[in-house]
């Protein structure tokens, strides 16, 4: 995970409003010409960025607000969760409920904070992070179509904040100050105690390594093998809520948004700042998508703001 000696210039080039209330998150297709947006209103959006257009809204899946969602891989369905104790899975094209998921006695007891698809399945498996301290997967293949998970991951101490999928590997972050990591062929389990409370949690791209967003205002970069810590990222302010972080395609910077409504970009191996994108919002940016060429950012000021990148060539 080197540095490409390419630092990520983003200029601000559009704004996506329709949204009552905050936007808790926000996810890019994988052609970068959609993004997919939920928060305390309930509904979900279907975005054109190009365009910068609303395409569609998806309304009656949830009657509380949205806390996460999840595109699968093919961009022809997603799931969102919230309040509920259960999982909605939509058609993106229909608009339709395909499915809901853990609605039954053996479903979450309390709200459901993260989910996500595991991709290495073709997108068959959903796991789902709760309040309930449990992570939950559920199995699309189910010729009963039952709701009940096919796996509970029950050992985290308190509530499960986010889970996120790498290959066969299931990643989860808890208040409970720790990461787990869980390797579904073996059945083995990986524990690294970080200190605060976890937010939010991601794999780099090239699976080697972890981030994790902690409410102490500071961003670690773990190394996936030995835990070993080999990086913090500081400067944004976070002590509230889980604020979503994300690398770079490249692995090279890291990008986190802020409760003053900031957003930073660090370079991966020495901590620095590159980029700060000072009250971009009005409000706490609670989540980034970022892919090749563009940045999202999601926040409670109801608003998501685009930011198309430029290649400033560094001079070494």
């Amino acid at each position: 995970m080197q540095s490409l000696g390419s630092v990520p210039s983003f200029k601000q080039s559009g704004i996506l409003q329709d949204h009552q209330g905050a936007v808790h998150v926000v996810r890019l297709s994988s052609s970068e010409k959609y993004c997919l947006s939920a928060g305390a209103d309930k509904n979900v959006r279907l975005w054109n960025v190009e365009k910068q257009s609303l395409i569609k809204t998806y309304s009656g899946g949830h009657g509380y607000p949205i806390f996460d969602l999840d595109l699968s891989s093919s961009n022809s369905q997603f799931v969102s969760v919230g309040e509920e104790k259960f999982a909605v899975v939509w058609d993106v094209q229909s608009g339709r409920i395909v499915r809901k998921l853990g609605g039954s006695s053996s479903g979450h007891m309390q709200r459901i904070n993260a989910v996500c698809y595991a991709h290495i399945t073709e997108d068959s498996v959903i796991c789902t992070a709760s309040y309930d301290r449990t992570v939950r997967c559920f199995d699309l293949r189910a010729s009963n179509r039952s709701s009940d998970p096919i796996q509970v991951l029950d050992q985290a101490v308190d509530s499960v904040t986010d889970v996120c999928c790498f290959q066969y590997e299931i990643l989860t972050a808890s208040v409970d100050g720790y990461l787990r990591l869980y390797d579904i062929r073996t059945g083995y389990i990986l524990t690294d105690y970080l200190g605060p409370p976890v937010g939010k949690c991601c794999f780099s791209h090239d699976g080697n390594c972890i981030l994790a967003s902690c409410l102490d205002s500071c961003l670690r970069l773990v190394d996936k093998s030995n835990g070993d810590c080999l990086a913090q990222y500081k400067g944004h302010v976070n002590e509230e809520f889980g604020l979503s972080c994300q690398l770079t395609p490249d692995d090279a910077f890291v990008v986190c948004g802020s409760e003053d409504g900031s957003i930073y970009c660090w370079e991966l191996t020495d901590s620095m700042i590159v980029q700060n994108f000072n009250r971009a919002h009005k409000s706490t940016v609670s989540c980034v998508a970022i892919y090749s060429n563009i940045l999202v950012s999601a926040s409670h000021d109801s608003t998501i703001q685009l930011w198309t990148r430029n290649i400033e060539t560094s001079q070494t």
